[in-house]
């Protein structure tokens, strides 16, 4: 029986929802890892970790399921619509969480 890891924002998903605070990438790797959520971690999970959760945010805007709390920290959207006293102390206040839109200018 062949088995296969589950696709890298699965597990991040998985790991993000079950906190009850946004987590530094390099916490949610830690927490892949201790669970052995993925078999097929490669040299830098923590890496991939940010770059899976940049990308989204990058590339699907107000549809990625991700905000950027904080420099390297990340929540799902939901969990901070359901909770506000998720996010840092100030992180409101400084606009830290807002919308992002990504425009593109090639002229």
């Amino acid at each position: 029986m062949i088995v296969t890891d589950k696709k890298w924002r699965a597990v991040i998903d998985e790991v993000l929802a079950e906190s009850s605070t946004p987590l530094h990438y390099t916490d949610i790797a830690e927490r892949i890892v201790e669970r052995k959520l993925r078999t097929n971690l490669g040299a830098t999970p923590a890496a991939t970790v940010n770059a899976q959760i940049s990308r989204s945010i990058k590339y699907e805007g107000l549809d990625s399921p991700y905000v950027r709390v904080d420099r390297g920290v990340f929540a799902l959207k939901s969990m901070i619509g359901e909770n506000p006293a998720a996010v840092p102390q100030g992180a409101a206040d400084a606009n830290i969480i807002r919308p992002v839109t990504v425009v593109h200018d090639w002229g």
